[in-house]
């Protein structure tokens, strides 16, 4: 690509320049470009005249022109100025725009493509709530995870798309005896849509996770629930991690996905989340330095839904899509599904537990 044509170029010029300016090359760092607002200043412009200056005591401008003296002008580089405290700046014939699409030609698909450099991660995205209709945010969430997905292939990551498959609490065993009654129903069979919630119990890695919240010092017990110290996070408040039932929170699967993730060596863990999730960010990345996982590991992507007569009519041919496939298979083969227990966040690129639509309010019981 061009630019690093230019870095190798401005890198050279400073090189011979070394000796000269009184510059260690070993302590020459790598040029960086910019790109100017204004055609009169160029085609690109670097600042390493004014990064090396201070290292060789001379003023910004002298070296500049001792490195611009250096750049060779040919068919690529039409002329090189120096500008305003020692700006570098580069003006460029069309040859290397005839170059770049050789080079597309002859790279095909592969053009822009990285290498692979053995770096892991996962993206978790879609992520949907088990026990309410697919809708029009479902499928933005699908394909912003699965674009930023392939972006990070490109860019030579090995990337796992994953679902988190929430299958684990009250809305789910409520979700399974109300369709059993209503089923029975249908038979002329006496059956109560059953009320209240029932006691979940801990998981493995979730009381893994609690317990090494405890022992850092991040979890206590009060008024019979488990909770998490995420306002020395910037939180607004603790959050419950176990309520009063004995039944484990959203964040707290949450945590116990970040240890999950964690052990599987991935570099960088991304969730892409609904806006309405944005509360989570501070008390998942709290959650992740808590555990001994490195926040910056961890990031979060947040969209929006859309709303209107548009997102309604988006939601019924979505549906129609979904009972259409084949085996009633609504997400991409790509998509690596898990099973409980199995845990999908900021501008950033956000952590666990991704689900679309809100978590009921938090309650201690």
């Amino acid at each position: 690509m061009i630019q690093d044509t230019l870095t190798r170029l401005l890198a050279d010029a400073a090189s011979v320049a070394a000796s000269d300016l009184g510059l260690d090359r070993a302590e020459i760092p790598t040029p960086e470009l910019l790109k100017p607002r204004l055609k009169e200043h160029g085609d690109w412009s670097s600042n390493i005249a004014l990064v090396l200056a201070p290292q060789v005591g001379r003023a910004p401008r002298e070296v500049a022109e001792s490195l611009a003296a250096r750049i060779p002008t040919d068919d690529l580089i039409l002329r090189v100025e120096v500008a305003g405290p020692g700006f570098i700046n580069l003006f460029l014939s069309d040859r290397w725009l005839h170059d770049l699409l050789a080079e597309i030609l002859e790279r095909g698909p592969n053009y822009g493509r990285e290498q692979p450099d053995g770096k892991r991660v996962q993206v978790e995205f879609v992520s949907a709530n088990p026990t309410g209709p697919l809708h029009v945010g479902t499928a933005r969430n699908a394909v912003l995870g699965d674009s930023l997905a392939n972006v990070l292939e490109a860019a030579g990551y090995e990337v796992e798309r994953e679902y988190y498959w929430n299958d684990t609490g009250t809305q789910m065993e409520l979700l399974g005896a109300s369709v059993e009654a209503r089923y029975l129903q249908l038979f002329g069979v006496e059956a109560e849509v059953p009320e209240g919630g029932y006691q979940g119990e801990y998981l493995r890695d979730l009381a893994e996770a609690v317990e090494r919240l405890r022992q850092a010092g991040y979890a206590y017990d009060a008024d019979g629930a488990v909770w998490f110290r995420s306002t020395d996070f910037g939180d607004d408040k603790d959050r419950v991690l176990i309520r009063r039932t004995g039944e484990p929170t959203y964040f707290a699967k949450d945590c116990a996905y970040l240890l999950d993730k964690a052990s599987r060596g991935f570099d960088r863990m991304v969730y892409v989340w609904g806006a309405d999730h944005h509360g989570d960010v501070k008390r998942v990345l709290g959650a992740a330095q808590v555990l001994g996982i490195d926040p910056t590991r961890v990031q979060i992507v947040l969209y929006q839904l859309v709303a209107g007569q548009a997102a309604v009519d988006g939601q019924s041919r979505l549906l129609r899509a979904v009972r259409a496939c084949p085996g009633g298979e609504p997400a991409p083969s790509r998509l690596r599904a898990r099973g409980s227990p199995a845990f999908m966040e900021g501008g950033e690129l956000l952590p666990a537990g991704a689900r679309i639509g809100a978590e009921p309010p938090e309650e201690v019981g």
